[in-house]
């Protein structure tokens, strides 16, 4: 009965600390630190995507502590540069999606019991590039490590719906979108 109560109260605490936590970060800017992965212990801050009116994760490969002067370049050149890399963001996401459609359809037609209208609320048909903007969110920049980090090199993962087990990937090398892919890019 002592343990019962023991991890009962625990549990409370627990949820009391999460919820204090979560307001603290909602409350933050995008100049902010916060961790919030203790096992690895990387150095993560938060920046807002203007043109998906949404606040991202920036995750500091490999950097527990603080971030290079290079380190630093990248995350603010990333929030200065955001607006005018989007265009040619949307452009590689659509190349990448309108080369991978016909797979994709095949994946999603498999077992042959989705209708026509539910296949495009995944799996729009390729038309433009900021027509395909409502079916994925960045989720993730990532920045290289402090040792390896190269100015003006990053990556954005997102999240899209036609491909929620690898996502997808940009990499962005001296602040030019190189390429579009699955998630896997992201990873330095």
């Amino acid at each position: 009965m002592r343990l019962l109560t023991f991890l009962i109260l625990t549990g409370l605490i627990c949820s009391c600390d999460q919820n204090n936590h979560n307001k603290s970060e909602t409350q933050q800017g995008n100049s902010k630190q916060f961790m919030t992965d203790t096992m690895h212990q990387e150095y993560k801050l938060s920046a807002k995507l203007n043109s998906f009116d949404t606040t991202v994760e920036v995750l500091f490969t490999d950097t527990k502590d603080s971030i290079s002067e290079t380190q630093r370049k990248n995350y603010e050149g990333f929030i200065d540069k955001q607006d005018f890399l989007l265009p040619e963001i949307l452009k590689r996401i659509f190349e990448f999606y309108k080369s991978s459609y016909a797979d994709y359809k095949e994946g999603w037609t498999m077992a042959g019991d989705i209708s026509d209208k539910e296949l495009e609320k995944h799996l729009p048909t390729p038309t433009t590039p900021e027509n395909l903007k409502p079916f994925i969110t960045p989720v993730i920049v990532h920045i290289q490590n402090r040792h390896d980090c190269e100015e003006g090199t990053i990556s954005i993962e997102f999240d899209c719906t036609w491909d929620i087990e690898h996502g997808l990937g940009v990499l962005i090398k001296n602040w030019k979108v190189v390429e579009a892919s699955v998630a896997d890019i992201c990873y330095f």
